[in-house]
C-alpha cells in the first residue's frame, strides 16, 4: 500500500486484541478499533450475528458484548505426516516428532484437562497403554504418557464402542461430533479439553 504513495492509510477494524492493535499502529497513520479487549479469545464471540456478511449486513450494526455464557477451551492436536498417512509398524515414537521441544509443549499444558478421541485412537492408545504396563518396548517418556493417560477424564465420540471400556475414566458419547463436542465446550462444569489424535 505504502508503494502507491497514500496521503494516509487507515485501517478500522470492529473488534481486535490490544497487542495486536498496538503493532498495526505501526504500520498505518490511523487505526480505529471499536472495541479492544483484553480478554479477546475469538472476534466471533463480540458479534450478535458472526455470519457471512454482504452488502447490506456491513452497513448494519451486528457488533456488541459476548455473552456470559461459558465456553471452555479445546485444543486439538493434530499430527500428520506430508502424504496424509502414518503408520504404526516400526512407528519411531511420537510419530518421529519425539524431542525436547514437542515434549516440552506436551508437559506446558498439564493434566487438568479432558482428553478428547475417537474410537480407533482410543482402542490403539489403550493397546498402547496395555503394552507399556506390560514391559513391551516403550521409552520411559511413552510409558508415562501412557500410565497418566489411563488416570485421565476421556470423553469418546463412537457410536461402535461397547462397555466393558479399556481405560478407566471413559465416557463414551454417540450422535453428531459437531453437535457433542458444542455441548461438552459450552457445559459450565467440565473442564477444557484436548484431543488425542
Amino acid at each position: 500500500m505504502r508503494a502507491r504513495h497514500p496521503e494516509r492509510l487507515i485501517l478500522a477494524v470492529p473488534v481486535g486484541a490490544p497487542q495486536t492493535i498496538r503493532s498495526l499502529e505501526r504500520e498505518y497513520d490511523t487505526v480505529v478499533a471499536l472495541l479492544r479487549p483484553d480478554d479477546l479469545m475469538a472476534v466471533g464471540a463480540w458479534y450478535e450475528d458472526f455470519g457471512e456478511t454482504n452488502k447490506r449486513t456491513r452497513a448494519g450494526g451486528v457488533m456488541s458484548k459476548p455473552t456470559t455464557e461459558a465456553t471452555q477451551e479445546l485444543m486439538v492436536d493434530f499430527i500428520t505426516s506430508l502424504d496424509g498417512y502414518g503408520a504404526a509398524e516400526g512407528w519411531p515414537g511420537w510419530w518421529g516428532l519425539e524431542g525436547p521441544e514437542y515434549l516440552g509443549w506436551l508437559e506446558s499444558g498439564g493434566t487438568d484437562f479432558t482428553v478428547l478421541m475417537g474410537a480407533k485412537t482410543y482402542e490403539l492408545m489403550a493397546g498402547m497403554a496395555q503394552g507399556a504396563a506390560a514391559g513391551e518396548d516403550f521409552s520411559d517418556d511413552e510409558s508415562e504418557t501412557m500410565s497418566g493417560l489411563a488416570a485421565m477424564d476421556k470423553v469418546v465420540i463412537s457410536s461402535t464402542l461397547e462397555p466393558p471400556y479399556a481405560w478407566p475414566n471413559t465416557t463414551v458419547l454417540s450422535g453428531d461430533l459437531v453437535e457433542l463436542v458444542t455441548e461438552l465446550k459450552r457445559d459450565a462444569t467440565s473442564r477444557s479439553t484436548r484431543s488425542a489424535a
